[in-house]
């Protein structure tokens, strides 16, 4: 029912840590780890994929509604200019009667953007002796993934957190 996990033979010379839970990995213990190529960085998303972004960001109701109304402006006016009426097209279907399409197209390049860009859940820093931290999730885990939610350690995190802000860590 279940698939044996492959057993790597690189597993075995690794050093393990095993620091206390409160505190986590001093940072030279953090960069040496990064440097071997043993962070947690993945490629693998566990959002939406590509795909999902574009068609969410492209078919809302309100890009179908305006773009099917400049679809009817466009065979409105090829249908009179072929029956000769270009005083007609001239005076009510100009290019500037289209501008209606700009703030569709805006909205749904910046919603693309946003959802493709590969946001950071949690952001640390520090200048000189300040420290900054910002979460992509509250406390009330207002758009976590549910892996997030369902994680014991997410209470000590963010008691850690606030830790780190004010240099007790």
């Amino acid at each position: 029912m279940f698939k044996e996990a492959k057993h790597h033979k690189e597993a075995d010379a690794l050093v393990r840590y095993e620091p206390e839970i409160a505190v986590g990995l001093k940072e030279e213990e953090v960069l040496a780890r990064e440097k071997a190529g043993l962070s947690n960085k993945s490629n693998v998303r566990v959002d939406k994929p590509y795909w999902k972004i574009f068609t969410d960001n492209i078919f809302t109701v309100f890009n179908i509604t305006l773009y099917a109304i400049g679809l009817l402006f466009l065979i409105t006016s090829l249908l009179l200019n072929h029956f000769g009426h270009n005083e007609v097209v001239a005076k009510y279907f100009g290019i500037s009667k289209y501008g209606f399409l700009g703030p569709a197209t805006i909205k749904m390049v910046i919603g693309i953007i946003e959802e493709y860009d590969d946001d950071p859940f949690l952001v640390a820093g520090t200048s000189g002796k300040g420290r900054a931290l910002a979460s992509a999730v509250d406390c009330a885990h207002h758009g976590a993934a549910p892996t997030f939610l369902n994680w014991e350690y997410s209470s000590l995190m963010y008691a850690n957190m606030v830790k780190w802000i004010c240099g007790a860590i």
